[in-house]
């Protein structure tokens, strides 16, 4: 079985029905069943957690796909109401009131809320954790596909260099970068895919087309995928 998690990108919350995300082409190409936990809204403290503690409990996990999201987005304990409707039913049914700081951003003003968050400290914990779970899947032998759906931008100004310099230098890092079941945020992502190659997007999210999510997920089922199994 194939377990997929995400955000917006992935989940097929912008189509007239999520079996025609590309999780779903993508499982039908290979022919396995599939879990899609991809939510509207994630940020990849919510996709990497989940999906730790999803493989745990379920043996029967023999692939994940992962198409994270910015790193930007940081996830709080939100008691508001107002948000829940973008937290993963299997997460509610735990407790869960952890929002990413996208809906934050929307009540109080994206560039006050952005003062407050720690972009650098996102970024280390990004790999971090991506590590971790890799480490997790090696031992269950479960393969695995990691990569960014949303443009990070790591070289743009939004992010202090020094930081990057760090994280190059951590041995997480540059085990990660030689793992064929990791892209990194710079080498590959879905929206500057989806820009070149999918004219039918939607130009203010780039959410890809009915039919662009059909041709993603056979290029990323021959270019990637296919190589891995």
């Amino acid at each position: 079985m194939i377990y997929f998690n995400g955000d917006s990108h992935s989940s097929g919350c912008n189509l007239s029905s999520i079996d025609k995300a590309w999780p779903v082409k993508l499982a039908k190409i290979m022919q396995m069943p599939y879990i899609n936990h991809a939510q509207a809204g994630s940020c990849n403290d919510r996709i990497l957690r989940s999906t730790t503690n999803f493989i745990i409990e379920n043996k029967s996990i023999n692939m994940i796909i992962l198409a994270n999201s910015f790193l930007s987005r940081e996830e709080i304990w939100e008691k508001d109401a107002e948000f829940h409707n973008r937290i993963h039913s299997e997460e509610k049914k735990l407790g869960s009131k952890l929002v990413t700081s996208e809906f934050l951003e929307q009540k109080y003003g994206f560039k006050k809320y952005r003062k407050f968050i720690n972009l650098e400290k996102q970024v280390c914990d990004y790999y971090h954790d991506v590590y971790s779970l890799t480490e997790i899947c090696k031992r269950r032998d479960i393969k695995y596909f990691i990569f960014s759906a949303a443009s990070n931008l790591l070289g743009g100004g939004l992010w202090d260099n020094e930081v990057m310099d760090f994280v190059k230098n951590l041995n997480t890092y540059k085990e990660l970068i030689k793992d064929p079941g990791f892209c990194d945020v710079d080498e590959f992502c879905l929206v500057d895919w989806a820009t070149e190659n999918d004219q039918k997007r939607n130009t203010v999210t780039d959410h890809l087309s009915e039919d662009g999510h059909n041709t993603f997920a056979t290029y990323i089922h021959e270019n990637y995928i296919k190589n891995l199994v």
